[in-house]
């Protein structure tokens, strides 16, 4: 009974292990947890690159597909944060690196805000883009593991109230 015990709680342990383990970070706390983003780049090929031999997505349609799932993406996450109460409260400049593995999860999303963000806010933006990738897969699959970056710029939501003139 006792090594049946043991067992279970090793197991539990394992499972928290690998599915409790965050995946969203600042580019701060990810270097103070030593997720090196230069190793995740070397253990990821880049999506789109200017040399096509170094991207995954080379020919033109592929990029297109890629850039539009993207775009997707971001979109579907500023619904989902709206949806559970997060409001940008103007425009937010941030520069996203996400790590997908070649079935379209997301391993890792590390993201840089740019001017003053309350650190509640950006908690509250990392839990909630935490609940989002636990079951978003991206759409486009992959031989390999990919990464894609690019600058983001949130917005609040339109006030329904306020009417063009």
């Amino acid at each position: 009974m006792k090594k049946i015990l043991i067992s279970f709680g090793f197991l539990f342990f394992i499972f928290c292990q690998i599915y409790g383990q965050k995946k969203v970070f600042s580019f701060q706390e990810a270097g103070a947890l030593n997720i090196s983003v230069v190793d995740l780049d070397n253990k990821y090929k880049s999506a789109i690159h200017v040399d096509p031999a170094k991207a995954v997505f080379k020919t033109s349609k592929e990029q297109t597909e890629l850039q539009n799932a993207y775009r997707d993406f971001l979109l579907s996450l500023g619904d989902f944060l709206s949806k559970n109460g997060f409001e940008w409260e103007g425009p937010t400049r941030s520069f996203n690196r996400i790590y997908f593995n070649r079935n379209g999860k997301i391993d890792y999303f590390i993201f840089n805000f740019y001017g003053n963000l309350a650190k509640q806010k950006e908690n509250e933006f990392k839990r909630l883009v935490e609940l989002y990738i636990q079951n978003y897969k991206f759409p486009l699959k992959a031989k390999v593991n990919f990464s894609q970056c690019s600058p983001v710029t949130y917005m609040p939501k339109p006030n329904k109230n306020n009417k063009k003139i």
